[in-house]
């Protein structure tokens, strides 16, 4: 399946490099550890990874600001 699902993003915490990557996705994309994701890269290269981890991330400083957001 060649779908695009994403972006592969680096930052200075988080730099992508030829054993690790991160991308984000839409909110509504399921995925799951162990799935198998392939990279475009130039002139007709590709790469293949494996999901090892999912995580969200978010502004908040705290788990209370995220509470307090919420309206509860």
């Amino acid at each position: 399946m060649n779908t695009l699902i994403g972006r592969v993003l680096a930052t200075e915490k988080n730099p992508t490099t030829i054993d690790d990557f991160t991308f984000w996705t839409a909110p509504d994309l399921i995925l799951n550890p162990f799935d198998i994701v392939k990279v475009e890269h130039v002139n007709n290269s590709f790469s293949y990874g494996v999901i090892e981890d999912i995580a969200h991330i978010t502004d908040a400083a705290s788990f209370l600001t995220n509470f307090i957001s919420s309206d509860f």
